[in-house]
């Protein structure tokens, strides 16, 4: 995409947000380094499901209990 492209496609009203979100936007693994670590905990969803189990019953503390188990796995101390 051209730049000339890329700023009228950004104009518009509906593409707004993406103009909002580009300004606040971090790298996978911020504020530590990223790497495959980080990715890895991202792409399995570690943080998502552990507010997902809490949401659905299971006592916070156990789900957080959970997900700092299986961070544990990815980032041995």
């Amino acid at each position: 995409m051209s730049d000339a492209t890329r700023r009228t496609a950004l104009k518009g009203p509906r593409t707004t947000v993406f103009r909002e979100t580009l300004a606040n936007a971090r790298q996978v693994g911020y504020a530590g380094p990223p790497g495959r670590r980080a990715t890895e905990a991202l792409t399995k969803f570690i943080i998502v499901d552990m507010f997902a189990k809490a949401i659905q019953g299971t006592p916070p503390e156990d789900a957080v209990k959970w997900a700092a188990g299986e961070l544990r796995k990815i980032y041995p101390a």
